[in-house]
């Protein structure tokens, strides 16, 4: 697997949960942290709604809006489509986890080989080679209020991975745990670049 990974849950294809799924299976994964825990389905947000009462909202009052006819109901024909669209996405997202949380091997954790690095949630998925990873940062207790005892992992275009622990640990382990054996293997992978 040479092309890395980074989507959003509800952005996957199948192709890509089969993927993820065939990788933390694979034999030559080296670390596999599972939580098995009870997370409950996926959950949108509230932006495809937003933008189904942003169309109703211009569709009648275009005219308040300064808008002219054509063009305030074309952007309400766009927003009721970009809402209708992120509905049906969300909800396709919804069914993938009752059936992924259901397995199981559970769904969300980490796991690595010697060359690639996976994380998987019901918010955000990455599988990039370790040379990716650019940065490992625990921010341990009393360091943030907000942020205490979470790790990020900076990637090398720029994303960032949040793994936040849930009753004080994450996969099993302790998140200053992970912290530390994924930037071993993140300091390996930059070597080798």
């Amino acid at each position: 697997m040479t092309d890395g990974l980074y989507k959003k849950f509800a952005r996957l294809s199948r192709a890509d949960v089969d993927r993820l799924v065939a990788f933390v299976l694979h034999d030559d994964v080296l670390v596999r942290g599972l939580d098995k825990r009870e997370w409950g389905t996926y959950r949108g947000g509230c932006a495809p709604y937003a933008a189904l009462i942003a169309a109703v909202a211009l569709w009648f009052a275009w005219d308040p809006m300064g808008l002219s006819r054509p063009v305030g109901q074309g952007l309400a024909l766009a927003a009721a489509v970009l809402g209708t669209s992120s509905m049906v996405r969300t909800a396709i997202a919804a069914l993938r986890s009752r059936k992924l949380l259901k397995r199981e091997e559970g769904w969300v954790g980490l796991a690595w080989t010697k060359t690639e690095f996976c994380y998987r949630s019901l918010e955000l998925c990455v599988l990039v080679p370790w040379s990716a990873v650019s940065k490992v940062e625990y921010i341990a207790e009393g360091e943030g209020r907000l942020l205490e005892d979470t790790l990020w992992i900076h990637l090398q275009d720029g994303d960032k991975v949040l793994i936040e622990p849930v009753d004080g640990s994450f996969g099993g382990r302790p998140v200053a745990d992970w912290a530390r054996d994924i930037e071993k293997m993140a300091s390996r992978g930059r070597k080798k670049r």
